[in-house]
C-alpha cells in the first residue's frame, strides 16, 4: 500500500515587502512549511526593506533544499533585495537569477 503524498503548494511564495527580523515571526511559518516539498518558487517582487539576519536565515533555507536535493527559484527578485544580496554576497547564495537588463 502506497503512503499519500502530502499536498505540496505549488504556487509561489510571496516573500513580504519587509524582511527585518521584526516581521519574522509573519513569514518564516509559511517558509518553513515549504521546506520539504520537492520545488518551491520564491517571489521577491515586493521586498523593499531587508536585513542581514532575514537574508542569512533565507540562505540556510535555500542551502537545506540544495543539499537535499531540490530547487528553489526565483519568480521576481526586487531591486532592494538584490541590492541587500549583493552587497552581503549572497546572489549566488540564494541562487538569484541574473538581473534583467
Amino acid at each position: 500500500m502506497n503512503e499519500p503524498v502530502p499536498h505540496e503548494n505549488t504556487a509561489p511564495f510571496q516573500l513580504p515587502a519587509s524582511l527585518r527580523r521584526g516581521a519574522l515571526a509573519a513569514w518564516r511559518p509559511g517558509l518553513l512549511d515549504r521546506l520539504e516539498q520537492a520545488e518551491v518558487t520564491l517571489d521577491g517582487g515586493a521586498v523593499a526593506d531587508v536585513d542581514g539576519p532575514s537574508l542569512e536565515g533565507l540562505v540556510a533555507f535555500v542551502r537545506r533544499r540544495q543539499r537535499d536535493g531540490r530547487p528553489t527559484r526565483w519568480s521576481a527578485v526586487s531591486v532592494g533585495l538584490r541590492r541587500a544580496a549583493t552587497w552581503l554576497g549572497f546572489v549566488e547564495a540564494l541562487g538569484l537569477p541574473p538581473e534583467e537588463s
